[in-house]
């Protein structure tokens, strides 16, 4: 090649590769277009490997038709929103939301946003006018210890403080439809 111009070297049969790495990349996601010469063979059988492993492992971690409606068949959940957040229930479900008022074994009820019961998914207000969550409660639990310290430097000043959130431990019971 005369003065690193590759242009010249085109009409003997060479291949110009920017870097190995980023031809493999355009290999394996099937991006190179041009024709594959002598100098780049490997790189084809290199794509070929790959394909053939990613189909292999896309076999093995497939689920069959049947296995998939087994699980989904009698799918229905809900989302309530208590305490400022957002969660997604299923009845015999047991979490932890923002504290409740009301004694160990009481029932609340919960207005759900979203229900999704098989095919059926509800979150309009007029959809939802009837659909009740129920649960039970089952205690009050404590959350994580959060640490802190504060501190005015050059006045001694230090303050170090602490903080467990409480929760209310709830089962749900049912989800009603309206």
């Amino acid at each position: 090649m005369a003065g690193g111009d590759y242009r010249s070297a085109l009409g003997n049969g060479f291949v110009p590769l920017l870097t190995h790495s980023s031809a493999v990349r355009r290999y394996r996601h099937g991006l190179f277009l041009g024709p594959v010469s002598d100098s780049c063979e490997h790189l084809a059988y290199r794509r070929v490997v790959f394909r053939q492993s990613v189909i292999r492992a896309r076999a093995s971690n497939a689920v069959s038709v049947n296995q998939y409606n087994r699980y989904h068949e009698g799918l229905m959940y809900a989302v309530i929103a208590t305490g400022g957040k957002q969660e997604k229930v299923e009845p015999g479900q047991v979490l932890n939301v923002e504290l409740l008022s009301g004694d160990e074994g009481a029932e609340v009820n919960f207005s759900p946003i979203l229900l999704v019961d098989n095919e059926d998914v509800m979150s309009t207000e007029d959809e939802l006018s009837g659909v009740t969550v129920t649960a039970r409660i089952l205690g009050e639990v404590k959350g994580p210890k959060i640490e802190g310290f504060t501190y005015k430097n050059k006045t001694n000043n230090r303050r170090r403080w602490g903080h467990r959130q409480r929760y209310t431990t709830i089962e749900i019971t049912e989800i009603v439809r309206g």
